[in-house]
């Protein structure tokens, strides 16, 4: 992030400047393509707000099916067995809410650090929350190829 967020949002609002002043000595082609630049950068800025929630929503659907899947044959298990309360939900502390917390906290963290270190101290802990999200991604897709053989 390091402001690069708040830039876009200023791009953004300043679009109109860019593309229409009459003091540039752009050619109308030029207008075009940075009018349709304009318009994939938007895009690209909408899509990657709403792709944490979908990231999140996806990887914990993965895991609270298959999981659940494993966890729910109850009769082999037992009704009381701990495997099966702590992923159906049945357990004081559940695998949802160790997950929903444990994604927030990352999330937060990310933020915080990207806001208040410097870019070149903070690639350590970017590294770190990069090896966590990635370990997360290649779970899920090993997890939804194994179960789709």
């Amino acid at each position: 992030m390091n402001g690069a967020l708040f830039a876009a949002f200023r791009v953004v609002k300043n679009t109109w400047n860019m593309i229409g002043c009459t003091r540039t000595t752009h050619s109308p082609i030029q207008k075009l393509l940075m009018c349709l630049f304009m318009i994939y950068f938007i895009t690209m800025q909408i899509m990657s707000f709403f792709m944490v929630g979908s990231f999140y929503v996806a990887i914990k659907l993965f895991f609270v099916n298959s999981f659940a899947a494993l966890a729910g044959k109850e009769e082999k298990l037992g009704h009381d067995n701990v495997f099966f309360r702590f992923f159906s939900g049945e357990a004081d502390i559940t695998f949802d809410i160790i997950f929903t917390y444990s994604y927030l906290v990352l999330i937060v963290y990310a933020i915080l650090i990207s806001l208040a270190v410097p870019i070149d101290r903070a690639m350590e802990y970017f590294r770190v929350i990069a090896v966590i999200f990635s370990a997360l991604t290649v779970t899920s897709l090993m997890g939804i190829t194994f179960f789709m053989f």
